[in-house]
């Protein structure tokens, strides 16, 4: 498992006491749990990492797009901002803009291929 993964999967479970610790109010006012954006948020590093976004220079593709986009609209912003700090920390740059440029984490990612073949 990368790093960075096991870095995130640790933030996610530990995020609901830390906010609450920056604000001094309980983590239920903090934090809602919310699997399924934790999710998208997942398998955006998850893509990401297997398919050599470290050593790329090449703009993503369409399916790296969509699964960051999920991530980018993750309801609690300081998750996706966790996961951007931390992909800027180990390669030193990031595709996660949270907040903007955001896709629904809650529907599956279906991606068209770009040149779809004429039919026979």
């Amino acid at each position: 498992m990368s790093k960075a993964i096991f870095v995130f999967v640790v933030l996610v479970f530990s995020l609901p006491s830390v906010a609450a610790e920056e604000v001094g109010t309980s983590s239920q006012n903090q934090y809602v749990e919310n699997p399924a954006a934790n999710q998208a948020c997942l398998d955006a590093i998850a893509y990401l990492l297997n398919h050599d976004y470290e050593r790329s220079d090449k703009p993503l593709s369409a399916m790296a797009l969509a699964h960051v986009r999920r991530c980018n609209g993750h309801p609690n912003k300081l998750i996706c901002e966790t996961v951007s700090q931390i992909m800027t920390r180990e390669y030193g740059k990031t595709p996660f803009t949270c907040g903007s440029d955001t896709a629904d984490y809650s529907m599956p990612v279906i991606v068209l291929p770009d040149n779809p073949s004429p039919p026979k």
